[in-house]
C-alpha cells in the first residue's frame, strides 16, 4: 500500500492493527507515517507509526461497501426474514401454512381464547365431532411459529384418550398431520 492511497475515511486492516481501524489523520514522519485512526470494534484510537514495508502489508478497503453483491441471494435472505417475523403481522398465521378449513368455533377458541392469555394452559374439550383436533392443530402450529414451543410429548404413546364413556380417541397420527410434525414419545 502506497502512503499516497491513505486518506481519512477509509478502513485499514492488517497484521500490526488490533481490529479494522477507520483511518482518522495521516501524518508523514520523514520515511515513515503515522496512521491516527478509530478501531470500529471498540472505537479506541490507535496511532501506530509504520514504515514503507509495514505499509505494503495493510489492506485498505472503502469506508462504505459497495451494493454489487449476488441480488437472488440477497431476495433470498430477506424473504427468510419476511417469513421468520410474519406471525407478528398476521394474527391467523397458522392458517395460512395449515392444510386444513377451520371452522369459526375454531379459529374463536385458538385464537380469541388460548393465545390471548400469558400462559397457555387449557383443557381442549368440546362435543365429538367439533374439530379438537383441528383446534391443536392451529394452536400448536401457532406456538411453533411464534418460537413458543420446541418439543411436544405427548401424554400417552398410542392415542390422545378422553376420560369420558362416550368421548372419542384421537390418534397421534392425525395431530402429526394437521401439524406436520413428529410426535417425541
Amino acid at each position: 500500500m502506497a502512503s499516497d492511497g491513505l486518506r481519512p475515511g477509509l478502513i485499514v486492516t492488517g497484521p500490526l492493527l488490533p481490529e479494522p481501524v477507520e483511518i482518522i489523520a495521516v501524518v508523514p514522519l520523514g520515511d515513515a507515517l503515522k496512521l491516527v485512526g478509530k478501531g470500529l470494534k471498540t472505537n479506541q484510537v490507535h496511532d501506530p507509526i509504520l514504515t514503507a514495508a509495514q505499509l505494503a502489508q495493510l489492506d485498505v478497503s472503502p469506508a462504505s461497501r459497495p451494493f454489487d453483491g449476488d441480488a437472488v441471494l440477497f431476495r433470498l435472505g430477506i424473504e427468510a426474514e419476511r417469513l421468520g417475523l410474519a406471525y407478528e403481522y398476521d394474527p391467523y398465521f397458522s392458517l395460512s401454512i395449515a392444510r386444513v378449513d377451520p371452522l369459526p368455533h375454531q379459529l374463536e377458541a385458538v385464537y380469541d381464547y388460548f393465545l390471548k392469555l400469558p400462559r397457555i394452559r387449557f383443557l381442549l374439550a368440546d362435543d365429538p365431532g367439533a374439530g379438537k383436533t383441528i383446534m391443536a392443530g392451529l394452536l400448536l402450529k401457532e406456538l411453533k411459529a411464534r418460537g413458543l414451543v420446541a418439543v411436544l410429548r405427548p401424554v400417552d404413546q398410542r392415542e390422545v384418550c378422553y376420560p369420558y364413556p362416550g368421548w372419542t380417541c384421537v390418534p397421534h397420527s392425525s395431530i402429526e398431520e394437521l401439524s406436520g410434525w413428529s410426535l417425541e414419545i
